[in-house]
């Protein structure tokens, strides 16, 4: 068979599937490169420009895994709230989800990767609040509570605009696990803007997150910035803002405790809920790669102990 231009470029660009066994969970990209110049990053330059798979080839893949047994789809890429700005028309992620699971019926569980909120439009809100078959677990781009150190990192929202998301979609989804990244330490950080972080953390009630301590890379912006932390106190900054967010988490599991919740067992005798927190199970009962009713027991410090019910 022949392969188009665009085609062509798409299986240089992304893993096409040919076929796909033995994984309930399967990763689909669907876009990659990044457009936005963040003071700490390099990927642009690494990635080049933001690039999108086409709806039809989006679609085919899915069908093509839920052939192959997969029950949950976990949609990817660098920059994956830009999807559809280089497609014709007017694509996004919003509009191309919703067309997903309106020509797939048959799929019942969709994922989606890092997010950032500011571009999240109101298609793809829409959908994460009112489509069950969304899952209630978001991870979101955050970097910073501070609205000063944003604007040294580039991004593009306030702390205010970041909390309203937080609280808009758990008017709609209450069980939603929002978790979320931050670098610490970064150049210019204050303590006062350190706590600021510590506080927005708070206030958006957020899951595990994924925290770094800031490390310059070489060709950055940030690299360049005047006000660089000893490493000691960018480690320090990073292990309090950890116990801070492991403390909020074990409230967040206690609420939970001895609740019934669907688990997803990849592994071995280990899965993750709906809302995407690892469970151990008390032993391997050879149920991997299967959707099972678990009692939650025990906390731990990453989830839960569960029991098969």
């Amino acid at each position: 068979m022949s392969v188009g231009p665009l085609e062509r470029t798409i299986q240089e660009d992304f893993p096409i599937l040919d076929h796909f066994k033995g994984k309930i969970r399967a990763f689909l990209q669907v876009q990659n490169g990044c457009d936005h110049r963040c003071a700490f990053c390099n990927i642009p330059k690494a990635r080049g420009r933001s690039r999108s798979v086409p709806l039809g080839i989006v679609v085919q893949q899915i069908r093509k895994l839920l052939c192959c047994e997969t029950q949950e789809i976990v949609l990817t890429g660098v920059d994956l709230t830009a999807y559809g700005k280089d497609l014709p028309g007017s694509m996004s992620l919003g509009r191309m989800v919703k067309r997903v699971l309106m020509q797939v019926p048959e799929l019942k569980r969709l994922r989606l990767s890092s997010l950032d909120s500011i571009e999240i439009d109101e298609p793809l809100f829409e959908v994460l609040a009112q489509d069950e078959r969304m899952l209630p677990h978001l991870h979101l781009s955050f970097q910073s509570g501070s609205s000063c150190i944003l604007k040294r990192m580039q991004r593009r929202h306030t702390p205010e605009q970041a909390l309203d998301f937080c609280h808009r979609i758990r008017q709609f989804r209450p069980e939603i696990n929002l978790t979320a990244d931050f670098i610490t330490g970064f150049p210019g950080e204050t303590e006062l803007m350190f706590e600021e972080t510590l506080s927005f953390m708070k206030e958006a009630k957020l899951g595990i997150c994924h925290i770094f301590p800031f490390s310059p890379r070489p060709g950055t912006l940030a690299s360049k910035l005047d006000g660089h932390l000893p490493k000691s106190e960018i480690k320090a900054r990073a292990k309090h803002l950890r116990q801070e967010n492991q403390r909020l988490f074990q409230e967040m599991l206690k609420k939970k405790l001895n609740t019934i919740q669907s688990v997803l067992i990849e592994e071995g005798a280990f899965g993750y809920t709906n809302d995407f927190i690892r469970v151990v199970l008390d032993s391997d009962l050879g149920l991997r790669q299967s959707i099972q009713q678990v009692r939650m027991v025990e906390c731990t410090e990453k989830g839960w102990k569960g029991v098969i019910c």
